[in-house]
C-alpha cells in the first residue's frame, strides 16, 4: 500500500540482520539429499574397509552411485541419511566409532536446518502480520481523516492523530485534502520498527542454532581425525564448508584478541581442528614431504576462506602465544610438565595454522598458483593475511615513521615467522622461493632501519656534545629464521635457492639476529640426500665453507674489534655456524683428501677450514670434534678389516688419522694466535678448546660407530659416523662436568685419537669374532685415569692389546698409534705464526 509499505529487504536493513537469507545459506549449506547418498556411500564403504582409514576414499566413490537403486532415484532422503549397524557388517570398531559421530552429525544437521527453516517460516509471518498492521492502520486513520474532512468548516484544516500526535490533512478545501506524509512515514515507521524488532529476535535464535550446529562440529572433526578417517575424502561435506571456515576463523579472532592470560587453548585447538582434518588427509603425519591427495576443492574454498577472514594481527598474535604461568603449580617437576605441556599445545596450534597457508599457497595439491598472478601490484588471489607478511612487510618496515612504529610491524612478522617455523609441511616449491625473498627483503629493510638510528644516535650525541653514547635499542628480526626453517623442509627448494650466487652471498653475508633458519636452509642444501643432485650438493657445500674461510667476520662474531655499533648489535651466528659444521662433517673425506673423495680439496684450502672450526661456538666446536674422532675411529676400523697388503696403503690409512688431529691442533693454535693482543679471547680460546674436546670424549663413549659393516672405502666415512639430522640440537657439556680434568688441549686430542683407533680395532674384532666380544674402555674413564702422562693405550681396551682383528695376522694397536701421531706431528702440520696457512699470514693480523 502506497506510503506505509514496506519490503522484507527493508525490514532486514533496519535490523541489521537477514534471517532469509542466514537460513536459505543454511540450507544450501546442508543438503538433506547430498547427505543421505553420502551416508548410503559409507554404509556400502565400511563392509569393505579393514579400517577408518580406509574408508573414507571409498565411501566418496560409492556415494555418486547411491543417489538411484536400480535407476529410480531415492526421494525419502531422511530414510536413508542414518548408517545402521546392519550396513557397517563388522567393519571394526574404529568404523562404528567413525559412524556414530557422522550419524549425530548428519541427524544434528538435518534437526538443525528443520529448526532454522521453523524460525525464516516464523520471520516471513512476523514481517506480513507487521506489515498487515501496518495497511490496516493507515486504512483505518485514513477513514479517521475522511470523517474530520466531512466535518471541518471552511476555515478549519482537517487532521488525523497517529500514535498521540496530530498531523494536518495536506491541500485545501479548493483542491483536494490528502492524507499526510508525516503521518504514513510514522506509521510505516512504527510497524517497521516492529518487524525488526522480531525479527532481531528470531534471527538470533537463527544463530544460536547455528552455533550450536557448528560449535559440535568442529569439536568432533578432530575426533574423526584421531580415528584416521579423512573428513575431506569422505563424502560427508559439512566440515569443510565455507561457512564452517567463516565460523572458526572469527572465533580465534575473538579468541586472540583477549588478553593472553585468559585465552582458551581448548577452543583455539577446537577451531583449528578443520584445517588439521585437511593437513592430516593430504599429508601423512610420518612423511609430509609427500602428498598422499590434492585439495578438494571444498578444502581448497575452506582454507581461503579462512585466511581470507583472519586477519594479519590474528596470526602474529598465534605466532607470538607463550604458555604463561600454569595454574596451581609451584616451581619444580610438576611445574615444568605444566609449562612444557602448555608449550606444545601451542606449538600445535602453530603448526596447523602454519601448515594451512603452506597447503593453500601450493598449486602442486591444488592451492592458490601464485605464478600466475606475479604481480602483487595488481590483484592477486592472496590472502590479505598472508600478503600482509610475504609481500608488505619490508616496505612497512621502510615506510615506518618511527623506530617504535617499526618495532610494531618487527614483532608481528616475527610472530608470523614463529608460526611458520612451527610448521611440519614443507612449503610448495614456487612459495618456498617467496618466503625466502621475504626473509631477506626483511632483513636487508631491518638492516637498514638500524643503520639509520645508529646514525642518528651518533648525531644526537655530537649535538649535545655529549659523553655518553645513547645505543638505539635495535630491531631484532627472528622473523625470518622461521620463515627459513619452513623453507628448508623443502630440500629440493633449498637446493635450487642456495644454488642462486646472489641469493647464497646475501643470505650468507646477512647479520642475522637469529641465523638458525639461515643454517636450516643450508642444511636442507648440501647435505646430500640420495637423490640425483648429489653430487650439485656436495660441490654447493665446498662454494659454503670457503665463502666463511674466505671471510671468518661474517661467521665469527668477534674476528675483528669494529666500532661501538658492534658489541651491541643483535647478531647471532650459531645457528648458521652448526650448519657449516655439519658442511665440513660431510665433506671431510674431499677436505683432508682421503682416497677416492669426490671432489678432493687441495692441500692448502685445508686449514684455513680448521682455523674456522675451532674459532666456532663452543657447542658447535664440540660438535665437529666429536664428528673428527669418529672419523678416525671408522678409518682405523677400514685398516683392521680391509685387505690393506699394500704397506703404503697402511701408511695412507695412518696418516689420514693423523692428519685429522693434527690439522684439528693446526687450527686450534692457529686462532688462539689470531686473537694475540686480547688477552681475555685468548684465554676463552684455550677454555673452549679443552672443554669441547672433554665434551666430544663424552659424546664418543656413547655412540655407535656407523663404519661398522657398512663402510666400503676410507672414502666413504666423512660423515657415515654421524646420523645427519635436519634440524640438531647440540647439548656441550657443561664446564662444571669437566672440572675434574686437568689436561691441555693438545693431549686430549692425542688420547681420543687413540682411543678412536682402539674403538676401530675392538670394531674389527668384534665383527669377526662374534663369540668372543670385546670392550672399549669409555673415553672419559681414559681421561680420567691418564693425567696427563703415560702411555695411553693400556687403559683403552679390556684385553690390552690382545685383539685380533684380521684372522692370523694381527698388528700392535701401538703401531697404528704411533703411525698416526708421527704423521700429526710432521713438518707440514706444525703450527707457526708465520705460515703461509696461518690466519695472521692470510688476513695480515
Amino acid at each position: 500500500m502506497p506510503g506505509v509499505d514496506f519490503t522484507r529487504e527493508d525490514v532486514a536493513e533496519e535490523a541489521g540482520v537477514d534471517p532469509w537469507e542466514t537460513a536459505d545459506d543454511f540450507a544450501e549449506e546442508i543438503d538433506v539429499e547430498e547427505m543421505a547418498e553420502a551416508s548410503r556411500g559409507f554404509a556400502a564403504a565400511a563392509g569393505e574397509a579393514g579400517g577408518a582409514s580406509e574408508v573414507a576414499a571409498r565411501a566418496s566413490e560409492l556415494s555418486q552411485d547411491s543417489a538411484t537403486t536400480d535407476g529410480i532415484g531415492h526421494h525419502n532422503a531422511d530414510e536413508h541419511i542414518t548408517i545402521t549397524d546392519r550396513d557397517l557388517q563388522g567393519g571394526g570398531q574404529d568404523i562404528e566409532s567413525v559412524a556414530d559421530i557422522i550419524n549425530s552429525a548428519t541427524k544434528l544437521a538435518s534437526d538443525t536446518e528443520e529448526e532454522v527453516s521453523i524460525l525464516r517460516s516464523d520471520a516471513q509471518e512476523a514481517f506480513h502480520e507487521h506489515l498487515t498492521d501496518a495497511r490496516t492502520t493507515y486504512q483505518n486513520k485514513y477513514a479517521e481523516l475522511e470523517e474530520s474532512v466531512a466535518s471541518a468548516l471552511l476555515i478549519e484544516t482537517p487532521s488525523v492523530t497517529v500514535a498521540g500526535s496530530v498531523y494536518l490533512a495536506e491541500g485545501s478545501h479548493f483542491t483536494q485534502w490528502s492524507f499526510p506524509q508525516a503521518a504514513l512515514t510514522r506509521i510505516r515507521d512504527h510497524y517497521l520498527g516492529k518487524a525488526a524488532g522480531d525479527i532481531t529476535t528470531l534471527h538470533g535464535d537463527m544463530e544460536t542454532e547455528i552455533d550450536d550446529y557448528r560449535s559440535w562440529m568442529v569439536s568432533r572433526a578432530g575426533e574423526l581425525t584421531e580415528l584416521g578417517y579423512d573428513v575431506g575424502a569422505g563424502p560427508h561435506s559439512m566440515w569443510h564448508t565455507e561457512e564452517m571456515a567463516e565460523y572458526s576463523a572469527e572465533a580465534i579472532k575473538d579468541e586472540m584478541a583477549k588478553p593472553e592470560d585468559e585465552r582458551d587453548l581448548d577452543l583455539l585447538a577446537q577451531h583449528t581442528a578443520g584445517l588439521a582434518a585437511i593437513g592430516a588427509g593430504v599429508y601423512d603425519p610420518d612423511d609430509p614431504t609427500s602428498p598422499r591427495r590434492d585439495l578438494t576443492p571444498e578444502e581448497r574454498a575452506y582454507l581461503e576462506e579462512f585466511y581470507d577472514t583472519v586477519d594479519e594481527d590474528t596470526l602474529a598474535e598465534l605466532g607470538n602465544m607463550s604458555p604463561g604461568e600454569p595454574g596451581g603449580q609451584d616451581a619444580g617437576a610438576g611445574y615444568q610438565h605444566a609449562l612444557d605441556t602448555r608449550w606444545d599445545r601451542i606449538h600445535d596450534i602453530q603448526a596447523t595454522v602454519g601448515n594451512g597457508i603452506n597447503m593453500l599457497m601450493n598449486p602442486e595439491i591444488g592451492g592458490i598458483d601464485i605464478n600466475a598472478h606475479p604481480s602483487i601490484q595488481g590483484p592477486a588471489p592472496i590472502p590479505e593475511s598472508i600478503q600482509a607478511f610475504v609481500y608488505d612487510a619490508d616496505s612497512d618496515l621502510r615506510n615506518a615513521e618511527s623506530l617504535d612504529d617499526a618495532r610494531g610491524v618487527m614483532n608481528n612478522f616475527n610472530g608470523f615467522g614463529n608460526l611458520m617455523d612451527q610448521a611440519t609441511v614443507p612449503p610448495g616449491n614456487d612459495f618456498a622461493h617467496h618466503l625466502t625473498t621475504a626473509a631477506l627483503d626483511v632483513q636487508e629493510a631491518v638492516e637498514e632501519v638500524n643503520t639509520d638510528a645508529y646514525n642518528d644516535a651518533v648525531a644526537e650525541e655530537a649535538q649535545h656534545e655529549s659523553l655518553d653514547f645513547d645505543v638505539p635499542n635495535y630491531l631484532e628480526n627472528t622473523g625470518s629464521s622461521g620463515l627459513l626453517s619452513n623453507v628448508a623442509q623443502n630440500t629440493d627448494a633449498s637446493f635450487e635457492i642456495l644454488s642462486n650466487d646472489g641469493v647464497r652471498e646475501e643470505l650468507l653475508n646477512a647479520r642475522w639476529a637469529d641465523s638458525d633458519g639461515a643454517g636450516d636452509l643450508v642444511r636442507s642444501a648440501v647435505l646430500p640426500n640420495g637423490g640425483e643432485h648429489d653430487s650439485e650438493r656436495r660441490a654447493l657445500a665446498d662454494d659454503v665453507i670457503q665463502h666463511f674461510t674466505a671471510e671468518p667476520s661474517r661467521l665469527i662474531e668477534d674476528w675483528e674489534e669494529d666500532g661501538i655499533m658492534e658489541p651491541h648489535y643483535p647478531w647471532d651466528t650459531s645457528g648458521l655456524q652448526g650448519a657449516v659444521s655439519d658442511a665440513t662433517l660431510s665433506r671431510l673425506d674431499a677436505i683432508v683428501g682421503l682416497e677416492g673423495a669426490e671432489g678432493a680439496w687441495d692441500e692448502d684450502q685445508r686449514f684455513p677450514v680448521f682455523s674456522l672450526m675451532a674459532a666456532t661456538d663452543d657447542n658447535v666446536y664440540e660438535h665437529f670434534k666429536t664428528g673428527v674422532f669418529e672419523t678416525q675411529r671408522n678409518l682405523a676400523y677400514e685398516y683392521y678389516t680391509d685387505d690393506l697388503s699394500q704397506e703404503g696403503d697402511r701408511r695412507t690409512v695412518a696418516q689420514s688419522i693423523g692428519n685429522l688431529t693434527g690439522l684439528m691442533e693446526f687450527g686450534e693454535r692457529d686462532v688462539i694466535n689470531w686473537y694475540e693482543g686480547r688477552e681475555d679471547a685468548q684465554a676463552a680460546q684455550r677454555q673452549k678448546h679443552l672443554q669441547t674436546s672433554i665434551g666430544a670424549a663424552f659424546n664418543v663413549a656413547g655412540m655407535v660407530p656407523g663404519g661398522v659393516g657398512t663402510v666400503a672405502s676410507a672414502a666413504s666415512t666423512g660423515y657415515g659416523m654421524i646420523e645427519p639430522t635436519l634440524f640438531p640440537d647440540y647439548k656441550p657439556q657443561e664446564p662444571a662436568a669437566q672440572a675434574a680434568y686437568s689436561h691441555e688441549a693438545d693431549r686430549v686430542n692425542e688420547l681420543l685419537e687413540a682411543h678412536a683407533i682402539t674403538g676401530g680395532a675392538i670394531d674389527a674384532h668384534n665383527q669377526r669374532h662374534p663369540d668372543g666380544q670385546l670392550d672399549l674402555i669409555p673415553a672419559e674413564e681414559v681421561l680420567a685415569g691418564d693425567n696427563g702422562a703415560g702411555s695411553p693405550t693400556i687403559p683403552l681396551n679390556d684385553a690390552g692389546n690382545g685383539v685380533t682383528y684380521r684372522d692370523g695376522d694381527p698388528d700392535d694397536i701401538d703401531d697404528l698409534i704411533t703411525g698416526a701421531r708421527g704423521a700429526a706431528t710432521a713438518d707440514s702440520l706444525d703450527y707457526s705464526p708465520d705460515s703461509e696457512h696461518s690466519s695472521a699470514t692470510r688476513f695480515g693480523n
